[in-house]
């Protein structure tokens, strides 16, 4: 009996859908989302000989900055996983780039494509500092010092 082979961006894009419940409420899954929708109806267009090998690159990168996005949503720590998912959009902007200079994408889609990692990375950068900020306090605000069960209370601080 032979299986049917299951293509990875597809096979992952449906995986997604059926997370997406979980995901509902963030905003920047939903771009991500339509980005690697448009990264696998553009590169589907790339030469045989490109498509293999750039073009799996980009569906790649695409696909690791979704599940970085799910990884950090799910996680009660999210800085780490939200600064990896930072290069991850890096890099595939290097890749869109990098296609457009190959003239794999004409502009129009490097533009399309550009625009989504641009408001992405505004996004992402935003949820970053978020999350740095909940870590540090502000200046001025009160600084809880736990106490040892060994302190005598009743002397000031």
């Amino acid at each position: 009996m032979r299986f049917p082979l299951i293509t990875s961006l597809p096979f992952i894009i449906r995986k997604a859908a059926l997370i997406m419940s979980n995901t509902e409420g963030i905003a920047i899954f939903k771009k991500i989302y339509d980005l690697d929708l448009l990264v696998y109806q553009y590169v589907r267009f790339f030469p045989k000989s490109d498509k293999f090998v750039l073009g799996e690159r980009i569906e790649h990168a695409s696909i690791d900055l979704l599940e970085g996005i799910i990884t950090a949503n799910q996680q009660r720590e999210k800085q780490a996983s939200l600064v990896e998912a930072s290069v991850k959009l890096d890099i595939l902007r290097i890749f869109i780039r990098l296609s457009k200079d190959l003239r794999l994408l004409d502009l129009k889609k490097y533009e399309t494509l550009s625009g989504h990692i641009v408001e992405i990375g505004r996004m992402l950068g935003g949820w970053i500092k978020y999350e740095k900020e909940k870590k540090t306090p502000k200046e001025g605000s009160p600084v809880t010092i736990p106490l040892s069960l060994h302190e005598d209370l009743s002397q000031p601080l």
